[in-house]
This record gives structure tokens, C-alpha cells and sequence, in this order.
């Protein structure tokens, strides 16, 4: 389908993103990367992919530790480069082997 329309946790996944979900309440400040082979296992690869619907599932746990706002997380898209993949190191790694 053209124009590419990245909105589902599956096509995510079939291209190779990754998502790092950032805690924005003062005192947290913690960030981490979403495991999203887990969460697609959790709500399926067709489940849409938004902050609304991810801060259904994600929250920081040190800031619901603490007493205060767990749910106050921002999330940032990134691409299938280092240091978030191994893409490149397999390419080279592949490239020797010829």
C-alpha cells in the first residue's frame, strides 16, 4: 500500500523500529526501551500504535514506587541503526565470510 503507513505494532516490527519510552515526571526521568516483541505477544501485531494507546500498557516503575505520576511517559520512534541494532555489525560480519 502506498503511501507507507507506519501505524501498527506489526509493521514496526517488520521494518525494524524500536520505541524508548522516556518518564517526563520530575524526580523520574528514567527512559528504557520498549520490548516490542513482548508487547505484540501482549495486544497483537494489528494493535495501533499511538502515546494514548501505549500509555495504556507502559508506565515507570519508579516513579509508581515512589508515589508519584507513573503514567507521565513520552515515546520516540527510532530506526533499525546502531546502537539500537545489529544490522550493520551482521553486515560486515556476513561480508567476511565471502
Amino acid at each position: 500500500m502506498y503511501p507507507l503507513v507506519i501505524d501498527t505494532l506489526g509493521i514496526h516490527l517488520a521494518l525494524g523500529y524500536g520505541i524508548h519510552a522516556y518518564c517526563e515526571t520530575q524526580g523520574g526521568r528514567r527512559n528504557a526501551r520498549v520490548n516490542l516483541v513482548r508487547l505484540g505477544r501482549r495486544v497483537g501485531r494489528d494493535y495501533e500504535l499511538s502515546s494514548e494507546n501505549l500509555q495504556k500498557h507502559l508506565a515507570c516503575a519508579a516513579c509508581r514506587w515512589a508515589g508519584r505520576d507513573a503514567n507521565n511517559v513520552s515515546f520516540r520512534l527510532h530506526g533499525c541503526t546502531l546502537p539500537y541494532s545489529d544490522v550493520a555489525s551482521r553486515a560486515s560480519f556476513l561480508a567476511g565470510q565471502r
